[in-house]
């Protein structure tokens, strides 16, 4: 009786985590094109990016809860409290988005330039596309 796979791999290759693979890049070493990129820098980039937005936000949080305060004040008192805590928040998520896309951008340069990126599952042969 014939398996079917629900990947094409080589039958001889232990079925792990297949990727997307490209269809058009290949390994310079055995020819496969069971490449993944891995991106390791990009992903720490957007994790470290996060964390300067978010930390760039509490060192200058009064700057968010100002303006949510001024905008609740419509509300009164309490109206300016949430407003104060929302404008904080909103803050620093603007920040976290803007450092974690400040931190892709390097990471992408990182990867494409330094690192490693992509790992052929084939022969396990990390090497850079050019």
């Amino acid at each position: 009786m014939e398996t079917t796979h629900l990947y094409p791999h080589d039958p001889e290759e232990p079925i792990e985590a297949f990727p997307p693979y490209s269809a058009s890049e290949a390994c310079p070493q055995c020819g496969s094109h069971q490449i993944e990129t891995r991106n390791f820098a990009t992903k720490a980039g957007c994790a470290i990016g996060a964390i300067a937005g978010i930390g760039v936000t509490i060192a200058s949080c009064t700057r968010g809860a100002r303006v949510g305060a001024s905008i609740g004040l419509i509300g009164g008192p309490i109206g300016a409290t949430l407003g104060g805590v929302a404008g904080a928040v909103l803050d620093a998520l603007a920040n976290a988005a803007a450092g974690c896309a400040t931190g892709i951008t390097l990471g992408q340069i990182i990867d494409r330039t330094i690192l490693l990126n992509n790992k052929c599952h084939h022969c396990r042969h990390t090497f850079n596309a050019h």
